[in-house]
C-alpha cells in the first residue's frame, strides 16, 4: 500500500523541471517502499503569519512546503514548524556546500531548517557597450540614487544637445506603455525601494515623511519627464516586443537590468547600488525560494528523501548561484554552432567555384559568405565558449558574498499594502499627486501597519 508524501508547491514553480517533474519522477525514484506524492498548487500564503496561522488552526497538511521570499522564513524557524535538518547526511551533504551568505539564511541557532531552490536578485548596472557608443566614461558610472540623479541630469543636457543620438538611458520601453510618467515611476520605485532596504539595513523605523526624501521625488518628477522629451526614440523601437529591443538596442542602453533567476552580468560593469548617497552601504538585494519539511510530518524519511531529490536535481543554472563549489558552464552548442557555420561557408565557396554564374547572384553570394564569415569569426570567439565562465563565477561569488537577504517588510509586494504602493508610485509618476502628498500617504499607511503589528 502506498504512503502519501504531501508538498505544498507554488503554483509558479510548475513551470519549472525542478517542480511539477520532479515530484513526478522522485515517484519512480522511490521504489521501496513506495510513495505516492500529492502536489497542492492551489494554495498560497503570503506572509510567515497567514502560514503560522494554518499551522496553528490545524490546516496545514504537509510534510514538504514552499516559504516564498515574502514568506519570513526565520518567522517560522523561531515557532519549531520547521523539522531540524542538521541530523539527515544527505540534506547537510547540500547544505555544507552552499555560499556562507546563503547557509545563514537556511540556519538559525546553529540548526538547519530550509534548504534554497532558487536564488534570485534584482541588479541594476551601467552597460559598457552602451556608454562606449555614447562616448561616455564608464568610471564615472552612478552608484547611489544621488549620483544617478546628477548623472542624468548631465544626460538630458547631451540628449537635448544631441537629439538623433540613439543612446537611451533604458532600451526597454514598450509601444503603448512608454510615456511621460515612466521614467519618473521608475526612479521613484528604485528610490523607494533603496530607501527601505537602508532603514532595514539601519534598524531604523520605516518612516517617509522626510525632507530629504521629498526632495530626491522632487528631482526625480522633473528630471524622468526631461528624459522622456530629451531621449530621441525611433518608431520601431517602440513597436517592437521587449525581447526584441533588449536584443537589438542592448547597445544602446546605458543601464542594464538583471534581474530573476537566472544571472547574466557582465563581469566589472558597475552596480547602482541600493542606497541613497555613497555614505550609506552598498547594498545589492538578494531573496531565496526555500524548501523545509513540517516539524510535525509522520513522513519525516520519505520527505528527506524528497528534498534531498530536489536539491540532487537542480538547474545547473540554478545550483550554480547557490554552491561554493560550483564549476564553470560550458556552451554545449559552441562546437555544433561553429561546424554548422563552417559547413554554410564551404558550401558557398563552393558554389562561387561555378564561373558561370550570373554576375548578380555571385554579388549575392559573396556577400552571403562575407556576412558568415564574420558570423563565425564572433561566434568562435573564446567567450562563446562558456554560459557561466571562471571569471564570471568569481566575480558573482565575491558580489553573493555581499547580498543583502532583507526580510518582508510591512510594504512587501505580497501584502496588499506594498500592491497599493506601487499604485501610488504610477499616480505620482502621471502627476495624480504631488511628490509630498505621495510620501504623506506611504507614510501613514506604514505608520499605521507598523502599530498594528507592535
Amino acid at each position: 500500500m502506498k504512503r502519501m508524501l504531501t508538498v505544498l508547491l507554488a503554483a509558479m514553480l510548475l513551470l519549472t523541471s525542478a517542480s511539477a517533474e520532479t515530484l513526478k519522477t522522485f515517484q519512480m525514484y522511490v521504489e521501496n517502499p513506495p510513495v505516492e506524492v500529492k502536489n497542492d498548487d492551489a494554495v498560497w500564503y503570503d506572509t510567515a503569519e497567514e502560514m503560522a496561522g494554518a499551522l496553528v488552526a490545524g490546516g496545514f497538511d504537509y510534510d514538504v512546503f514552499y516559504m516564498s521570499p515574502s514568506v519570513d522564513a526565520k518567522v517560522l524557524m523561531e515557532k519549531g514548524y520547521c523539522l531540524d535538518l542538521s541530523p539527515y547526511e544527505d540534506l547537510m551533504a547540500h547544505f555544507d556546500r552552499l555560499l556562507p551568505s546563503i547557509q545563514a539564511q537556511c540556519t538559525l541557532d546553529g540548526k538547519v531548517y530550509a534548504l534554497p531552490h532558487i536564488m534570485w536578485t534584482y541588479i541594476i548596472c551601467a552597460n559598457p557597450a552602451g556608454w562606449e557608443a555614447a562616448g561616455l566614461d564608464i568610471a564615472e558610472a552612478p552608484s547611489s540614487m544621488v549620483e544617478l540623479l546628477d548623472f542624468l541630469e548631465d544626460w538630458c543636457v547631451i540628449a537635448e544637445e544631441n537629439p538623433d543620438i540613439p543612446t537611451h538611458v533604458l532600451s526597454y520601453w514598450v509601444s503603448g506603455l512608454y510615456h511621460e510618467g515612466s521614467y519618473v515611476e521608475w526612479l521613484t520605485n528604485l528610490i523607494i525601494e533603496s530607501w527601505m532596504v537602508q532603514k532595514e539595513c539601519a534598524g531604523e523605523p520605516l518612516r517617509f515623511n522626510d525632507p530629504a526624501l521629498l526632495a530626491l521625488l522632487e528631482r526625480a518628477e522633473v528630471i524622468g519627464k526631461r528624459l522622456y522629451h530629451a531621449e530621441y526614440v525611433a518608431p520601431d523601437l517602440l513597436a517592437m516586443t521587449p525581447e526584441t529591443q533588449n536584443r537589438d538596442f542592448a547597445q544602446y542602453s546605458l543601464f542594464t537590468e538583471v534581474g530573476g533567476n537566472y544571472f547574466i552580468y557582465e563581469t566589472g560593469a558597475p552596480i547602482l547600488y541600493q542606497r541613497i548617497d555613497a555614505s550609506q552601504p552598498a547594498l545589492v538585494e538578494a531573496q531565496l525560494d526555500m524548501y523545509a519539511i513540517h516539524a510535525g510530518s509522520s513522513m519525516a524519511q520519505d520527505a528527506v528523501a524528497l528534498l534531498a531529490y530536489v536539491m540532487d536535481t537542480l538547474e545547473e543554472e540554478w545550483a550554480l548561484l547557490l554552491y561554493a563549489d560550483a564549476q564553470p558552464l560550458r556552451n554545449e552548442d559552441y562546437e555544433s554552432a561553429i561546424s554548422t557555420q563552417k559547413a554554410r561557408i564551404a558550401a558557398l565557396e563552393e558554389q562561387l567555384k561555378n564561373k558561370e554564374l550570373e554576375l548578380d547572384v555571385r554579388y549575392e553570394l559573396e556577400d552571403e559568405l562575407s556576412r558568415r564569415q564574420a558570423l563565425l569569426t564572433k561566434q568562435a570567439a573564446p567567450e562563446n565558449m562558456w554560459r557561466f565562465s571562471a571569471e564570471e563565477l568569481a566575480a558573482y561569488q565575491e558580489m553573493a558574498a555581499g547580498f543583502y537577504y532583507s526580510t518582508p517588510g510591512v510594504l512587501d509586494v505580497s501584502r496588499e499594502e506594498g500592491r497599493i504602493l506601487l499604485q501610488l508610485q504610477e499616480r505620482f509618476a502621471r502627476g495624480q499627486m504631488t511628490a509630498q502628498a505621495f510620501l504623506q500617504e506611504v507614510d501613514r499607511m506604514a505608520a499605521m501597519l507598523i502599530m498594528e503589528n507592535q
